[in-house]
């Protein structure tokens, strides 16, 4: 880590304070981590990052998942994506159900650039998401949104 960057002690703070609300023990080796965040997005979007990536979840099964410090970074993008363009967070949202229902890849960017058009058209989230619970496929749900290939 570059001994010029002022955040250096903003990143072991966070982490610090990861590992008392989420992890356990990370070391320091993940204050490199925490910079590259910080200097990416910023250090408000990663603290905000570490604070939702701490809030419990539940399995299906209702079993309490293990909080994840992969999480933080996807959080703290999706803010910033929300920052940019409000109304993105609903369409990660929407993505993320729409990966689990109809069994989307991960990395398909295609997907969220649909449901930004749709967005911008003026489709509300909650359009989105009865298109989600209403329809089978993916290609129905999209139709559904109103948008046609």
């Amino acid at each position: 880590m570059s001994s010029d960057f002022v955040g250096e002690p903003a990143a072991r703070q966070l982490r610090e304070m990861c590992e008392h609300k989420v992890c356990g023990f990370l070391g320091p080796g993940w204050n490199e981590a925490f910079a590259d965040w910080i200097r990416k997005f910023g250090i408000g979007r990663v603290q905000d990052a570490v604070l939702m990536a701490s809030v419990p979840r539940f399995s299906e099964d209702g079993e309490r998942l293990p909080p994840d410090i992969r999480d933080v970074p996807r959080y703290a993008a999706v803010e910033r994506a929300d920052d940019r363009d409000p109304g993105m967070r609903d369409c990660y949202l929407v993505r993320g159900r729409m990966r689990l229902k109809f069994y989307c890849e991960e990395h398909d960017s295609e997907v969220l650039t649909l449901l930004r058009r749709a967005l911008h058209a003026g489709i509300s989230a909650s359009r989105m998401h009865d298109a989600v619970d209403e329809n089978y496929t993916l290609e129905d749900c999209f139709t559904a949104i109103g948008i046609d290939r």
